[in-house]
C-alpha cells in the first residue's frame, strides 16, 4: 500500500481572508505591473521586463507621482490577478499594464492605463519599433508613454477633484460657492427651469480631503 502526503501550501483555502487594503499615499499613485510577452519567443521576457524598468524609471522622474518600485510590482509576474486586486495589496489608484508581441525584427509594444478603483480603462495606445538598437527603442517608448501618462493623470485627478463638489438643498434660492459670494450677500444664481432641481434650491460646497 502506497502512502501519499498533501502538503498544506500547495492547497488553497477559498475562505481565507484577503490581504487588507493598503492606503492611498496622499498624492497620486501608480504601479506599473511586468508586461505580457505574447510573442511566443522567450527571450523577450528579457525585453519585456527592460520595458517595464525602463517606465517604471521614467515615471519616477514625476515628482508628483508615487510610484511602485519594481520588486513590488514585480510579484505578480506570470499571474493573472485583477487590477483592482493589485491596487488594493500595492495600495495605487492607477496600474499601467501591457504587452509585448514580436513579429521578424519588428516589436509592438500595447499598453493601457487603468484605474485600480473603478477599473475604467483611461488611456491605452500601443507603439512600434525595430529591434536594431534595443536600448534605443525602450527609451523612446519609456518617454512616449511617460509623457502621455503625465497629463492623463492630471486630467483624471483634476476630474476627480472637481467631483468633490457636493450638491446641498437649502430653502429659497442657490447660493454661490464661498469664493464668489460677497460679503454681507447672498450671491442668489438662477437655476434653469427645465432642471431635474427646478424648484429647488442647491449650494456648492467644497469637499476637501475627500476619498472618491
Amino acid at each position: 500500500m502506497r502512502v501519499y502526503r498533501v502538503r498544506e501550501a500547495a492547497v488553497k483555502n477559498p475562505l481565507a481572508p484577503a490581504q487588507p487594503a493598503l492606503p492611498l499615499p496622499d498624492k497620486p499613485s501608480i504601479a506599473v505591473r511586468p508586461f505580457a510577452n505574447i510573442s511566443g519567443d522567450p527571450e523577450q521576457e528579457y525585453f519585456a521586463d527592460g520595458m517595464v524598468e525602463e517606465i517604471i524609471t521614467a515615471l519616477s522622474r514625476i515628482r508628483w507621482l508615487f510610484v511602485i518600485a519594481r520588486n513590488s510590482s514585480f510579484t505578480y509576474k506570470g499571474q493573472t490577478v485583477d487590477v483592482k486586486q493589485v491596487g488594493r495589496e500595492l495600495g495605487v489608484r492607477y496600474v499601467l499594464e501591457g504587452s509585448v508581441r514580436k513579429a521578424g525584427g519588428r516589436v509592438r509594444i500595447a499598453g493601457q492605463l487603468i484605474d485600480a478603483l473603478s477599473g475604467a480603462h483611461l488611456w491605452a495606445d500601443r507603439f512600434d519599433g525595430s529591434l536594431e538598437d534595443v536600448f534605443e527603442l525602450q527609451d523612446e517608448v519609456a518617454s512616449s508613454i511617460a509623457g502621455v501618462i503625465e497629463p492623463t493623470l492630471q486630467v483624471a485627478e483634476t476630474a476627480r477633484g472637481l467631483a468633490g463638489y457636493r450638491c446641498k438643498l437649502v430653502p429659497d434660492r442657490v447660493r454661490a460657492p464661498p469664493h464668489q459670494a460677497k460679503s454681507g450677500s447672498s450671491a442668489a444664481l438662477p437655476w434653469p427651469a427645465n432642471s431635474a432641481c427646478s424648484g429647488q434650491v442647491v449650494s456648492l460646497e467644497i469637499v476637501l480631503g475627500c476619498t472618491l
